[in-house]
C-alpha cells in the first residue's frame, strides 16, 4: 500500500528544517498527545488494510519527517506487532518531509536501497523529495524493485509547478528505464490527476516493465490472443515488433497506408523516446537561397503530426528537430528559432506566451543546444533584421532550424516555400519515436523512397 500520511512530524525543533509549525508552542499546538494520537491512528489503519491476511508486505509513506517518527510507529505503536523495518530518504526538502518504506524483512529480504536526487535546485526550483529505490528478495526467489516517490506540489504558479513536476517525472522515468523487464512496484503521491499528460510517460514506462508477453499486454487493453495473431500479420505491426525485438533498426511505410496507420503500431509497440511524449514531423528544405540557413538548407518542424502543441510539446518538437538537423542534415551546430508573429515581446498574445514558455522549457531540456525565441521568420533568417529586432541574440539572423508554433502554420509554410520558392522538400521525417519509423506519401516516387531509406539509416545510426 501507499499513503501520504500528511505531515508526520515529531514535536522537537530541528534547526536544519522549517518545522516550526509542528511544535507544541506553534499555532497548530502540535503536542506529544496529538502526535501519539496520530501514530495510533496510522497503526490501526495500516492493520485494517488486510484483516484476513495479516499486515501489508510493503507500505510506502510520504511526508514523514525523520527516522525517529518511523521508529515510534514501528516499535512503540500498535504496529509493533507487525515486525516492520523501514527505510527513509534524507532529502533536501526545506520542510524536511521525506519518503519512507515499511517492509516485512521475513518476506522482503532487503538486498539494496538508494535515494535518487531530483536535480531541482540546479534547475532553479525549490529542492524536493528524493526518489526511494529498494530491492529485495521475495520468498518465491524473485527479486522485486520498489520505487516510492512524492512528486512536487501543484500549488503556487501553475507553470512553475508543471515544469518542476515534469523535471521530477523525468528523473523518475530514468529510474524506471533502468529496470526494464524486472519486477517493479511503483508507489507514491504523484500530485497529478490521471488525465495529466505526465501520466502517459509513466504508463509507458510501467507497461515496458511488465513481464507479460506483448499479446498479454494488448489483452489487458481489450485485445484477445486471436486479435493479436491477426494483427501481427499486418506488416506495419510486424515491422515494429521486429524492431522492438532488436532484429531491425528502422521502418519505412506509407506508400500503401496513411500516416495514422504508420504511427499507431509504432506508438503502441516501440513507444516514444525517453523524456518525449510528443511525436512530430520535420522537413528538410533545400532552397536556392544559400545566404539562409546552412548554405540554403533548413530543417523545419512540426509539419505533419501534432495540430496544436502546448508549450511542453512545442519544447519537445524543438529538441527533436534539432536532433534531426544533426543526424539527418549533418548540422554540427543546430541554431533553433522558435517562430511567432512577435519578436522578443513586440506583440502580446496568449499564443506568443506559449512560444516564450516553450523556449524556456526547451532550453531546460537541452541546455547544450542553441535555442532562442520568440522570433519572427525574418528576424530568425535575415542578419540585418535579426540585429535590429533582437539585438544580442546569437540565433536571430542565423537560424538553420525553424520551429513553427502549430501544425497549420508549419504545413502551409513549408508548402509555400516548396512551390513558390522552388525548394526541394524532403520528408516528413518522423521524430520522437524511440526507434526510427518514417512515413511516405502514397504518391511517392522511387527517388522519395531512396531518400527516406538514407534518412532512416542516419536516424538508426544516431539512435545506437
Amino acid at each position: 500500500m501507499s499513503w501520504n500520511v500528511e505531515n508526520l512530524f515529531d514535536c522537537h525543533d530541528d534547526p536544519l528544517k522549517d518545522d516550526g509549525e509542528f511544535l507544541p508552542e506553534s499555532e497548530r499546538r502540535w503536542t506529544p498527545a496529538r502526535y501519539w494520537r496520530k501514530q495510533d491512528q496510522l497503526a490501526r489503519t495500516i492493520a485494517a488494510v488486510e484483516p484476513q491476511n495479516g499486515w501489508p508486505l510493503l507500505v510506502g509513506m510520504m511526508e514523514v519527517e525523520n527516522d525517529s517518527v518511523l521508529f515510534d510507529l514501528t516499535r512503540r505503536s500498535p504496529l509493533r506487532r507487525a515486525g516492520y523495518d523501514f527505510l527513509v530518504t534524507q532529502s533536501p526538502d526545506v520542510r524536511g518531509i521525506d519518503v519512507a518504506l515499511l517492509y516485512q524483512p521475513k518476506l522482503f529480504r532487503l538486498l539494496a536501497h538508494c535515494s535518487v536526487r531530483v536535480p531541482s535546485a540546479q534547475n532553479g526550483f525549490r529542492p524536493t523529495r528524493d526518489i526511494l529505490h529498494a530491492t529485495g528478495l521475495l520468498p518465491s526467489g524473485d527479486t522485486l524493485h520498489v520505487v516510492a516517490v512524492h512528486l512536487p506540489s501543484r500549488s503556487g504558479n501553475s507553470r512553475q509547478s508543471a515544469r518542476h513536476r515534469r523535471l521530477a517525472m523525468s528523473s523518475l522515468c530514468t529510474v524506471l528505464d533502468s529496470l526494464q523487464g524486472q519486477k517493479t512496484v511503483l508507489m507514491g503521491d504523484f500530485n497529478a490527476e490521471p488525465s495529466d499528460p505526465l501520466f502517459q510517460m509513466l504508463e509507458d514506462r510501467m507497461i515496458s516493465l511488465m513481464p507479460q508477453s506483448k499479446s498479454e499486454l494488448r489483452k489487458a487493453k481489450g485485445m484477445t490472443m486471436e486479435d493479436a495473431q491477426k494483427l501481427v500479420c499486418n506488416p506495419l505491426y510486424l515491422g515494429c515488433l521486429i524492431i522492438k525485438n532488436g532484429d531491425a533498426d528502422g521502418q519505412i511505410s506509407g506508400a500503401l497506408s496513411t500516416t495514422g496507420d504508420t504511427l499507431r503500431p509504432a506508438l503502441q509497440i516501440i513507444k516514444c523516446a525517453p523524456g518525449i511524449s510528443c511525436v512530430s514531423g520535420a522537413m528538410l528544405l533545400i532552397t536556392q537561397t544559400p545566404q539562409y540557413g546552412e548554405d540554403g538548407v533548413l530543417v523545419v518542424g512540426d509539419v505533419a503530426v501534432t495540430p496544436m502543441p502546448d508549450a511542453s510539446q512545442l519544447a519537445q518538437i524543438a529538441v527533436c528537430t534539432a536532433q534531426t538537423a544533426k543526424s539527418v542534415a549533418g548540422f554540427e551546430e543546430p541554431r533553433v528559432a522558435m517562430l511567432s508573429f512577435s519578436t522578443k515581446g513586440s506583440a502580446k498574445h496568449e499564443v506568443v506566451d506559449k512560444v516564450v514558455e516553450a523556449t524556456r522549457m526547451a532550453q531546460e531540456m537541452a541546455p547544450e543546444l542553441h535555442i532562442d525565441g520568440e522570433l519572427q521568420a525574418d528576424a530568425a533568417l535575415v542578419p540585418g533584421v535579426g540585429e535590429k529586432k533582437a539585438p544580442g541574440s546569437k540565433i536571430a539572423g542565423h537560424a538553420n532550424v525553424l520551429v513553427f508554433p502549430c501544425l497549420e502554420v508549419g504545413n502551409i509554410g513549408y508548402k509555400m516555400v516548396q512551390r513558390l520558392g522552388n525548394a526541394d522538400a524532403i520528408g516528413p521525417i518522423l521524430q520522437g519515436i524511440a526507434r526510427p519509423v518514417n512515413d511516405l506519401s502514397r504518391g511517392c516516387s522511387v527517388d522519395d523512397i531512396y531518400k527516406m531509406v538514407a534518412i532512416t539509416a542516419c536516424q538508426a545510426m544516431d539512435a545506437k
